[in-house]
């Protein structure tokens, strides 16, 4: 075996040697050689490139790019094509011929916005000279207004917004987004110690007269009034999205779909008044018409107003990037319902101390205020037709692969609300007053009377803007 072995070896070895003199060309054995052939230069073609075969593409649907390749041609002409746009396409093409930064994002805004005052019409609150006699009524020489007619202010408000959205290819999506903002209070606050007259002027719907609640005055009683007002908005919305236009820097997305937009707000007035103890006869508060020594009461009448917008939304985003960076605007406007309501309550409580006969060491109440009466208490509603635009622009920078930042501005408006310093009336029957007094038409146990105050049931417009800070995570 070694034998056969060996020669095998010994065969290959001498057909190679052969080889080889046979492509060599002569050698050029230099001075001093015998031989005196001239050299020949040895030439070597060169190898020409041969075309390699393409491997054999993946079979894939008629018309679609194979999972993982380039979208282009056919398969995508357009930038997102007939074919990229049908919901069989691949994720790897609808991400690279669509350019989708995303399928999937959410993000947290945080909202410092400002919002309209609120109304108050009304000379809700004065003073005047002390006379004994309609002391901080309407057309009493001397009276003047401590509050109103003025407006509320309620300073900027804290709140967050949320949103979320998925692409389902790259033509069509979905986008939920929700927006709180915190309830705020405006507040006035007026007291005297029964050295200044602090009253709440009306007119007398039985005679039509200038007529007073009487909270604070001189040899009568101290007491205070306090006047304050909440605001809160929030509300929510689901939009279909559609790609109308798209290129490597710009995209531009229509929304249509519902928008829910709920504004509360409430006016209360608290009248705090009690009787002095300077030993003088007309030291008393008055409650269910009746004059009471050593004694205090409170009165409080509450105005709420609900607008609870329900509409069809349609809008556009465009937005633009350079690099890292992005500005994004969006306009939209919800057409729809505006259901309205007005909500009024109020209370008349009463602490009786000693030296009022029977009636001593008791409490007593009764269930209205002082412009709170039969007529305007309960529940109001009604429906009115409103328009809610909103635009909201930002400019943002990519902070990591999946994460931007932006800051942003957003204003909205709402075209037609009930909003609660417009329901009051100071056109009241003081027959339905607990704490009505002489010389006009007092207190009448049991009176039912529907024919005031009224609910004017005034409407108004309302908008909020203010500027916008959050983090967008996409996928």
């Amino acid at each position: 075996m070694r034998k056969g072995l060996f020669a095998s070896l010994v065969t290959t070895l001498a057909w190679a040697g052969i080889s080889l003199a046979q492509e060599l060309p002569p050698a050029f054995s230099g001075p001093g050689s015998n031989n005196r052939t001239a050299p020949v230069a040895a030439t070597i073609p060169a190898l020409e490139p041969t075309a390699q075969p393409a491997p054999a593409a993946a079979a894939s649907p008629a018309g679609l790019p194979t999972p993982g390749g380039a979208c282009s041609g056919a398969n995508c002409a357009s930038g997102c094509g007939s074919s990229c746009g049908s919901a069989g396409c691949f994720p790897s093409c609808i991400d690279s011929c669509c350019n989708l930064p995303s399928r999937f994002y959410a993000s947290a805004d945080y909202l410092l916005w400002w919002v309209k005052s609120g109304p108050m019409p009304l000379e809700l609150v004065t003073t005047g000279p002390f006379t004994g006699g309609l002391d901080g009524a309407f057309g009493t020489p001397g009276t003047t207004s401590l509050f109103g007619p003025t407006t509320f202010h309620y300073g900027p408000a804290s709140g967050m917004r949320f949103a979320a959205g998925y692409w389902f290819d790259c033509m069509f999506g979905v986008e939920a987004t929700g927006f709180w903002l915190e309830q705020r209070t405006s507040n006035f606050t007026a007291s005297s110690d029964g050295s200044q007259v602090i009253a709440m002027p009306v007119i007398d719907a039985f005679t039509g007269k200038d007529f007073r609640f009487t909270i604070a005055a001189p040899d009568l009683r101290s007491g205070s009034i306090s006047v304050a007002s909440t605001t809160q908005l929030f509300g929510a919305e689901l939009n279909g999205l559609v790609n109308l236009y798209q290129d490597n820097n710009f995209r531009l997305t229509g929304l249509y779909g519902f928008r829910w937009v709920e504004l509360n707000e409430s006016v209360v007035i608290t009248g705090n008044s009690k009787a002095l103890t300077n030993g003088l006869g007309d030291d008393n508060i008055i409650f269910n018409g009746a004059p009471l020594v050593n004694s205090s009461n409170a009165v409080v009448d509450s105005f709420g107003t609900r607008n609870s917008f329900y509409g069809f939304n349609l809008g556009a985003r465009a937005e633009w990037t350079s690099g890292d960076w992005y500005v994004s605007a969006t306009l939209k406007a919800a057409i729809g319902d505006s259901h309205e309501v007005i909500s009024n309550s109020g209370y008349t409580t009463a602490v009786i101390g000693p030296g009022n006969g029977a009636l001593s060491g008791t409490t007593g109440s009764y269930p209205y205020g002082r412009l709170v009466g039969p007529s305007n208490s309960g529940t109001f509603s009604r429906d009115a037709f409103a328009v809610v635009p909103e635009a909201e622009f930002k400019i943002g920078y990519q902070l990591t692969r999946y994460l931007k930042g932006y800051v942003g501005y957003n204003f909205m408006y709402l075209s037609n609300v009930v909003r609660p310093g417009d329901q009051i009336s100071q056109v009241i029957d003081t027959r339905g007053s607990s704490t009505a007094e002489s010389p006009f038409h007092a207190f009448t146990p049991g009176f039912t009377g529907t024919v005031a105050p009224t609910v004017p049931f005034l409407s108004s417009s309302f908008w909020a803007q203010g500027i916008t800070a959050g983090l967008i995570f996409s996928y």
